[in-house]
């Protein structure tokens, strides 16, 4: 056979595997938005939400089904990196606020929450999280939403207060912390809301 014939040959074997490694890919990616779908959607069963742009803002910032249930806490890890380290009473408070969530000692999510007590987590995240954690709260009953922001500052300030003071006397709470404090309630109110407030506190 001259080189002449093989050339063809050899022409379609190249095309052949060009074709095969791309619906390769293609069914690879297509497993993968799959698996990213179902994830969504058990996380969303986990905290009792459908809203697909919450989901997938979650997603997106490393939450899981099984890590999902961290996500109110993730503001009280923050409050505990204010002032630049994580004190044993900080941290001590907010493995007790997670018992309470249902976080159980061994599981992914308190792996996890050990992660962000070591290693500060990325400022964007905090950022992005207090955002979502917003967005939850404007597709919930209003009341419901209430209580849940107010018991979250109340956490809030609850680690802030943790390593303040000397035995317990003086300022327990520092200008940091209060700062933050205020960040915090500021981010989780609904703009709508707070433009309707405005008036009433002129």
């Amino acid at each position: 056979m001259s080189v002449k014939d093989e050339f063809p040959q050899s022409s379609r074997s190249k095309e052949d595997e060009h074709f095969r490694r791309r619906d390769s890919e293609w069914i690879k990616k297509m497993q993968k938005q799959s698996e990213l779908e179902v994830e969504r959607r058990q996380m969303g069963e986990a905290i009792g939400v459908i809203d697909p742009k919450i989901l997938q803002d979650l997603q997106e910032l490393g939450y899981t089904r099984d890590t999902v249930k961290l996500l109110y806490l993730a503001p009280l890890v923050y409050m505990a990196w204010i002032e630049g380290d994580v004190t044993q009473r900080e941290r001590k408070r907010i493995f007790e606020v997670a018992e309470l969530r249902g976080i159980e000692e061994g599981s992914l999510a308190s792996s996890r929450l050990t992660e962000w007590l070591t290693q500060r987590p990325h400022q964007e995240f905090f950022e992005k999280t207090l955002s979502v954690i917003r967005d939850l709260l404007k597709v919930m009953p209003v009341e419901q939403g209430q209580v849940i922001k107010e018991d979250l500052v109340a956490c809030c300030t609850h680690i802030a207060a943790a390593s303040g003071g000397l035995l317990g006397f003086g300022q327990t709470i520092s200008d940091t912390e209060q700062a933050l404090l205020k960040h915090i309630s500021g981010e989780l109110e609904d703009p709508q809301d707070a433009a309707a407030k405005q008036p009433e506190e002129a």
